[in-house]
């Protein structure tokens, strides 16, 4: 059974340093939220995986981002969310706590942590495939509620690094309520992902006749805001599959980025591109 705290004070000062909350705010304006989660919260303890994944009242969540701090694991989240998606995650007991918290008001001043073990992971076929097969030794979940949706911050960590401990979740529940304050304004300014893609591909079936079906689902998510590891999980490939699939679509129609794709679509800021993140960035490459 998963262990839960439901927190509503502000981080204590001493649990972190200035420096890392000034690295924080840096980040979220040139990277994704997701990859300023990792820098922040890798600075608190050992981390190997984070997930940024949205809920909206009883379909199946999205992976907004997914990264690892090695490329050598770059398939690994998405190929786990993939399954966690099929069916998985009606398991959990973060998704009925973010169906709960989707009902709070985007302003409200509450965090909670969940944290599973590997062997707590209560369904067993969830735990052989994703926790077992892939060595995580558990998962901590960050969840706080933005604009009828919720959200939840993942942190995982391979089995050779051991448990997360009891010191460990001390301090993350001392900075959750600070990464929530944080990360929340970005991801409540935004439309639903699934929204977003419905607007793209809209445009992109106008303006873009010449992608194949496959092109035209990527090129829509690539726009409406997803990582590659966000895009594999939702369609079920490869992120191996969504470079190659971008790389045909960017050759099609002569553009170089994401942000360029948004503009020559018209979108703008209508699809929830994060406008402050720069060409090139690794939310660009997105997917380790």
């Amino acid at each position: 059974m998963a262990r839960h705290w439901t927190l509503h004070d502000a981080a204590r000062e001493s649990c972190v340093s200035t420096a890392a909350v000034v690295g924080l705010l840096q980040d979220l304006q040139h990277r994704s939220p997701g990859r300023a989660a990792l820098g922040f919260l890798g600075r608190v303890l050992p981390l190997d995986y984070v997930t940024l994944v949205e809920y909206r009242g009883a379909s199946a969540p999205h992976q907004l981002e997914g990264h690892c701090r090695t490329r050598a694991a770059q398939d690994t989240t998405a190929r786990c969310f993939s399954l966690y998606r099929s069916g998985f995650f009606r398991h959990d007991d973060a998704a009925g706590l973010a169906a709960d918290l989707a009902l709070l008001d985007a302003d409200a001043p509450r965090v909670d942590l969940l944290h599973y073990r590997q062997r707590e992971i209560p369904d067993p076929a969830w735990r052989e495939a994703i926790f077992e097969r892939e060595h995580l030794a558990g998962r901590i979940s960050l969840l706080f509620a933005g604009g009828g949706r919720a959200y939840s911050v993942n942190l995982y960590r391979n089995t050779p690094g051991g448990e997360f401990d009891d010191g460990e979740l001390d301090r993350l529940r001392d900075v959750a309520p600070l990464l929530r304050t944080a990360l929340q304004p970005r991801l409540c300014a935004v439309a639903p992902p699934a929204d977003r893609v419905a607007v793209a591909a809209s445009r992109l079936g106008e303006r873009a006749p010449t992608l194949s079906p496959r092109e035209r689902q990527v090129a829509a998510r690539i726009a409406a805001g997803l990582s590659n590891d966000g895009i594999a999980a939702d369609l079920g490939v490869a992120p191996s599959t969504v470079l190659t699939l971008r790389k045909r679509v960017y050759g099609k129609l002569h553009l170089h980025s994401r942000l360029a794709l948004v503009w020559w679509l018209g979108l703008g800021q209508e699809t929830g591109v994060f406008p402050c993140q720069p060409q090139g960035t690794d939310a660009e490459e997105g997917g380790s």
